[in-house]
């Protein structure tokens, strides 16, 4: 379901709000301290909190700098963290709409971290199962592949599709990963 995961990572932060562990307008270094080394190049870093990574008002890149929608797996979640020395912010916070599945990744850390539990097996325990979500998975298991609808990618020398590879979203699942159903979607 592509980035409708976004709003089940979503609920994760907001039950974990709930709980205590956390508040939306902290900054995202009292969680993930690791962050504090991203290249500023405006805006402030101690400004990078928590509800601005959920609307997208960051001013975080849209992506890690790191090979990942032209690379056949993306890149796990210890190499994204790697990388934040070569990450940037590219606008200044709530200076504009600036999308980010960066971001989506780093709040599933955030769970992970809070929880104390990974960022699948939270979302299993405390989002899917409550809701009765059954069908809903973050990694396809075979009986559940069957039932996949194909994607098809654009040939640009062709006037054919061709079947979309399927591709895991490493350490940026929590922005995209979710496979599910129409009804459990209902």
């Amino acid at each position: 379901v592509a980035s409708i995961t976004k709003t089940l990572t979503t609920t994760a932060i907001l039950q974990q709000r709930d709980s205590g562990k956390l508040s939306l307008d902290d900054p995202l270094t009292a969680h993930l301290p690791e962050f504090s080394d991203v290249r500023v190049l405006t805006g402030r870093l101690e400004d990078v909190t928590l509800r601005r990574l959920l609307t997208h008002r960051s001013g975080l890149v849209t992506e890690t700098p790191l090979p990942t929608w032209s690379a056949s797996e993306f890149p796990a979640l210890e190499a994204i963290l790697a990388a934040l020395p070569d990450t940037e912010i590219v606008i200044p916070q709530d200076s504009a709409f600036k999308y980010s599945n960066l971001a989506f990744g780093l709040l599933g850390e955030v769970i992970a971290r809070t929880s104390g539990q990974s960022y699948f097996e939270y979302m299993h325990d405390h989002v899917l199962g409550p809701l009765g979500m059954d069908s809903s998975v973050f990694e396809l298991t075979d009986p559940l592949r069957e039932r996949m609808a194909v994607g098809y990618s654009p040939n640009l020398f062709r006037d054919e599709l061709d079947p979309a590879p399927y591709v895991l979203l490493g350490g940026v699942a929590a922005c995209g990963q979710l496979h599910s159903s129409v009804a459990d979607l209902a």
